[in-house]
């Protein structure tokens, strides 16, 4: 492929963009787009880390479908290792590397009670 000279200064300047991207995106930690936040990784986060740090929003859980929003809301259960007894949700986080089974009961914390709460009314 030949570039004019045009085309090839946006292509290096979108390499550079690319690069200054990639090295401010600090190790371990994860962006909050809603909140312009960033955020600690935590070994058992899963797939939807941000249920931890703040009250979701409709936005947030929209695009996902009811099967998918019954394993975000289980997931902050799991992640305090609480035992489930429904068979497909005690199989698919057993596949989790984070999730160790510990107890029949957990305590959320009050965000996460509220994301519990507000999953549910959109399963």
């Amino acid at each position: 492929v030949t570039l004019n000279s045009i085309e090839q200064y946006n292509v290096e300047y979108i390499k550079q963009f690319e690069q200054s991207i990639e090295q401010s995106v600090p190790s371990g930690k994860f962006y909050d787009h809603q909140t312009g936040a960033w955020y600690e990784r935590q070994a058992n986060d899963g797939i939807f880390p941000i249920s931890r740090h703040r009250k979701l929003t409709y936005e947030d859980i929209s695009s996902f479908s009811k099967g998918e929003l019954r394993l975000i809301r289980n997931e902050i259960f799991a992640r305090y290792g609480y035992i489930f007894s429904s068979n497909d949700l005690r199989e698919y986080f057993s596949r989790q590397p984070w999730y160790r089974p510990l107890s029949n009961e957990v305590h959320l914390t009050d965000i996460e009670q509220y994301n519990v709460n507000f999953i549910k009314q959109y399963e």
